[in-house]
C-alpha cells in the first residue's frame, strides 16, 4: 500500500525478486529501491514499474539500485518471461559468486606462491598467502613481464620453463634462490600448461595459451639434504 508497509513485507521473509512501484505514498519507489539494495546486497533482482519512461526516470531508477525499468501499461505475458530471465541470471551469478569464494578460500590456504601467465610471459594473475614474506612483491607482479620484472637469470629461467610446458603440457621442476633480508632461500619452479586456454578446431586462440607456475618454497628440504650429505 505504501513504501512504509512494502519495506516491512521485504525485511518479514527472504525474497527471490521484488516488483516495485515507483509513485506510493510516503517513501517513494527510488527512496524504497535504495534502501532494498543496500539491505539486500546485488543478488535480488529489484523491478520498478512505473508510468513515467522518460530518461530522467530510467536513470533514477537505476542509480536507486533497480535492476530493471518496466513501463505501464504492463504487458502481463511477456512480464512473466522477462521475470524468469532475471532469476535465472541473478542464479547464475550468485552460483558464480560462491564459486569464486570457494576457489579464493582454497588458493589462500595454499602454502605456495601460485602464478597465471600468457605465452609472452605477462603475469596475469597471483596469489601468495596473507603472511609469506613476499606477498606485497608477488601481488605488484600483474600486468608486468618476467622481462621487467625478474633478473636475466631468473627470467631465462621462467621462460625456458614456459616453453617446455607448452611443448610437452608440463615443465620438470626448476630450483632458483633469492636473497631476502631474512637470508638466503630457495625455490622450486613448476609450470604447467592450462587445460581451458581457448583451443578452437584444435589450433590456439588468439591470445595464446595460458600457465599456471607453483613456486614452493624448499629451503628446508635442501637444508636437511645439505646436512644429510
Amino acid at each position: 500500500e505504501d513504501g512504509a508497509s512494502a519495506l516491512l513485507v521485504f525485511r518479514a521473509a527472504p525474497c527471490s525478486l521484488v516488483l516495485l512501484d515507483v509513485e506510493m505514498p510516503g517513501l517513494n519507489g527510488y527512496e524504497l529501491c535504495s534502501m532494498l539494495r543496500s539491505e539486500a546486497g546485488p543478488f535480488v533482482p529489484i523491478v520498478l514499474v512505473t508510468g513515467n519512461d522518460d530518461v530522467a526516470s530510467v536513470e533514477n531508477a537505476y542509480a536507486a539500485g533497480a535492476t530493471d525499468f518496466i513501463s505501464k501499461p504492463v504487458n502481463w505475458p511477456i512480464l512473466g518471461h522477462r521475470l524468469l530471465h532475471l532469476l535465472k541470471n541473478f542464479g547464475i551469478q550468485r552460483d558464480l559468486q560462491h564459486a569464486q569464494a570457494r576457489n579464493a578460500a582454497i588458493l589462500d590456504a595454499l602454502p605456495d606462491l601460485l602464478f597465471e601467465l600468457d605465452a609472452q610471459g605477462r603475469f596475469i594473475q597471483c596469489n601468495a598467502p596473507a603472511n609469506e614474506e613476499l606477498a606485497t612483491h608477488h601481488r605488484a607482479l600483474v600486468g608486468r613481464t618476467v622481462s621487467e620484472a625478474l633478473s636475466p637469470k631468473l627470467r631465462e629461467l621462467a621462460m625456458a620453463a614456459i616453453a617446455e610446458a607448452r611443448t610437452l603440457g608440463h615443465a620438470s621442476p626448476r630450483t632458483y634462490r633469492l636473497h631476502l633480508p631474512t637470508g638466503e632461500r630457495w625455490f622450486e619452479l613448476s609450470v604447467a600448461r592450462k587445460a581451458a586456454d581457448g583451443l578452437q578446431d584444435g589450433k590456439e586462440g588468439q591470445g595464446g595459451p595460458t600457465f599456471i607456475a607453483l613456486s614452493r618454497d624448499v629451503t628446508a628440504r635442501r637444508d636437511a639434504e645439505r646436512r644429510i650429505s
